[in-house]
């Protein structure tokens, strides 16, 4: 994305024509969801498939079709809606958390997280993703996507300052056999 892509990005995120901004949940979206702010202390929207973010769902899926094709060999079969993430600098995080879930006869399998901000408007909000006992803090830079397996434990840190704003999306398919 360019740099005026991304401020589009961010403009639609709080277009409430489009995008209900609420309380992040925790549970998966379920019956079992709720407001938690131990767990989890953010903002989130859902992305409609509209004409105004059209251009957004096609650019992640080629990007997400090339990181699979390469990488990961998943067989996979559709993209949930993308959650744009608000983290502001009263210490919203999102603590240790896996993604994977099952609905249905389809498993989410990778995941995708889009930083949006430039890391110095924030201080905190680190994408920590845990391989081993010690995090892996992953780069903050603008633009940043991060993709990996639904399934790994992975946090973002408290943010102490400014806003961090990230794009996320889970892509399914087949329960692992």
């Amino acid at each position: 994305f360019s740099a005026e892509e991304f401020n589009n990005i961010i403009d639609i995120g709080h277009n409430h024509e489009l995008v209900n901004l609420g309380p992040g949940i925790v549970g998966g979206g379920g019956s079992d969801s709720k407001v938690d702010e131990g767990v989890r202390k953010s903002t989130i929207g859902w992305f409609p498939v509209h004409e105004k973010t059209h251009w957004i769902f096609m650019r992640l899926t080629d990007a997400i079709h090339n990181i699979n094709n390469q990488f990961y060999k998943y067989d996979l079969s559709h993209i949930e809606n993308l959650q744009f993430t608000v983290y502001k600098e009263d210490s919203n995080f999102y603590g240790q958390h896996i993604d994977a879930m099952y609905r249905t006869n389809a498993s989410r399998k990778l995941s995708l997280s889009v930083q949006l901000s430039d890391p110095e408007d924030y201080d905190g909000g680190e994408f920590a993703l845990y391989t081993g006992k010690d995090p892996l803090i992953l780069p903050k830079d603008k633009g940043t996507a991060l993709f990996f397996p639904s399934w790994s434990l992975h946090e973002v840190k408290p943010v102490t300052r400014g806003i961090r704003y990230a794009l996320v999306t889970w892509v399914c398919g087949p329960r692992f056999k």
